[in-house]
């Protein structure tokens, strides 16, 4: 069909060309051959190789969206010399805050608009790299001979629930780089008695194998479990910190998540949460009749706010942030939805909802200023969350394990990733969605292993400002999220001060083990 197209446009094409060449001499007939040859023209270049409808949505969004990065430095000039002149400078400020985050949140639809056009290839890669995990997990976890490969016996730290998950999931990345199959000890939680174990809550590790006799070796170093076959590891003693990752962490494995996720350390980590804590029946009712009292009219934002013994203990590091401070972004995820409702024609009111969940009962309190939202949650059990005595008990739980899997099923997330319950909700999060990375906010810490940073990144534009960290085109550097612009950290040099977030960008983290020992050198 296109051929002959082609070939009745150049007859055409042809034809014309000899009707003007004879009617040369006739000036109103010239300028009637060279209308008629311009509209041919036109219609021939518009009718050859059309471009794909998503081509031209996405060349579009991108002129409308540089387009607009223009207006808002125009923007920001103009805000800047408001507030100069103004005599009430907080006034200002605020005024200038308000016009100026519209303007991003304008410029983040039309860039989700243009992630949308990528939604169906993206998906078939997705599940692809699902499907290569899971059999990764089977193969490991449900040989067809169990003395193929070998293995090793977690034994957990006696934390909570989120420290626990997150302690098999570190033993989880040791047994499936080193050939081995998982198993863990069952009482590895504070909220486990001699009555309920975790044989109680979640399905055996692997269907078909179990613990061999043999030589058991204790692992202390990296190099023992690689040599030992029959290895347990005691506690969380070993960890892959910072920027590194462990060797089932392959380089195509990484390339393959980017294609359609911002955080592929979560991606994974999500898939092998879920695995670890899939429910025993018993779990599974229990998780049922809990969730069954929550309204999921959606849109729904979760809220958790950890308090208690976090902000207490000498072994923790959280601070203290005020409930306002977690409703201010709760306040702007709801202005946005809102201009994204309004830009797809939605004229009804949106219903500001909120699932609340922590272990200080005095915030439901506070939610009584804000009269324009609706709070739900689990207020008994903030209660009983918020003493050691009654929270930790088998039903605190069936419970802290059912405000994660809520907390998961929210639109947005508001939390600390100081806290092991906040992360590992968001972990779940991930595995619900195509890209969940930035549908959470994190008032204190990045992602990641904590007390060490979490991005390696690469220099794409050099660096020499007096008092901050020289960075040379493409360099590595390392550092903490600052939330300012700016990450603090260091490169080769080893000296720590800041360096700007623009001018890197982060980068496949290092082996955590080379040669059997764990890799101290980043750079």
């Amino acid at each position: 069909m296109r051929r002959n197209a082609k070939v009745f446009a150049f007859v055409a094409s042809s034809v014309l060309m000899i009707g003007c060449l004879i009617n040369k001499t006739f000036p109103k007939q010239n300028e009637f051959c060279f209308k008629q040859k311009t509209i041919h023209e036109m219609k021939a270049i518009v009718s050859v190789e059309r471009p794909k409808a998503t081509d031209i949505k996405r060349a579009k969004y991108a002129r409308e969206i540089k387009a607009e990065l223009q207006n808002l430095w125009h923007a920001t000039e103009f805000e800047f010399k408001r507030v100069l002149r103004s005599n009430d400078r907080n006034k200002s400020i605020d005024q200038a805050e308000k016009d100026l985050l519209q303007t991003i949140w304008a410029l983040e639809i039309q860039l989700e608009n243009i992630q949308s056009l990528d939604i169906t290839w993206q998906a078939v890669v997705a599940n692809k790299t699902a499907n290569m995990v899971s059999d990764l997990i089977d193969s490991h976890q449900n040989p067809h001979n169990c003395n193929e490969r070998g293995q090793l016996f977690g034994h957990p730290e006696v934390c909570g629930y989120g420290c626990m998950v997150h302690n098999i999931l570190e033993q989880f990345f040791m047994a499936l780089s080193n050939n081995k199959t998982l198993f863990t000890y069952p009482f590895g939680c504070i909220y486990l008695g001699n009555e309920t174990t975790l044989k109680n809550v979640f399905q055996p590790f692997s269907k078909n194998c179990s613990l061999r006799t043999g030589d058991w070796k204790e692992v202390e170093t990296y190099t023992d479990l690689k040599v030992n076959d029959l290895s347990y590891i005691l506690g969380q003693h070993m960890t892959a910190a910072g920027p590194r990752r462990y060797s089932v962490f392959t380089e195509e494995l990484w390339n393959s998540i980017e294609l359609f996720h911002g955080k592929p350390r979560a991606w994974l980590a999500g898939k092998l949460v879920r695995y670890i804590t899939r429910p025993t029946k018993h779990f599974y009712d229990v998780f049922n009749k809990l969730g069954a009292k929550v309204d999921f009219t959606r849109p729904l934002v979760g809220l958790h706010i950890r308090r208690s013994d976090k902000l207490t203990s000498d072994q923790e590091y959280a601070d203290f942030h005020p409930f306002s401070k977690y409703m201010k972004h709760v306040e702007k995820w709801y202005r946005k939805y809102e201009m994204r409702q309004v830009l797809e024609g939605s004229q009804n009111k949106v219903k500001r909802r909120v699932y609340l969940a922590t272990d200080d009962p005095g915030i439901w309190d506070e939610t009584l200023n804000y009269e324009e939202y609706e709070f739900i949650g689990q207020r008994k059990f903030a209660k009983r969350a918020s003493n050691e005595r009654t929270r930790e008990t088998s039903f605190g739980l069936f419970e802290i394990a059912n405000e994660i899997n809520i907390l998961s099923m929210c639109n947005f997330i508001v939390c600390t990733f100081s806290s092991e319950v906040g992360t590992l909700a968001y972990e779940y999060m991930q595995t619900l969605h195509l890209n969940a990375a930035d549908k959470v906010l994190s008032l204190d810490a990045e992602y990641g292993p904590t007390g060490a940073p979490v991005d390696l990144h690469r220099v794409i534009y050099s660096h020499n400002v007096e008092g901050e960290l020289p960075l040379q085109h493409g360099m590595l550097a390392t550092g903490y999220q600052q939330w300012n612009g700016y990450f603090y950290g260091t490169n080769k040099d080893l000296n720590w001060q800041l360096y700007p977030s623009y001018k890197v960008q982060a980068t496949l983290p290092v082996f955590a083990v080379k040669n059997g020992k764990f890799s101290v050198d980043l750079f």
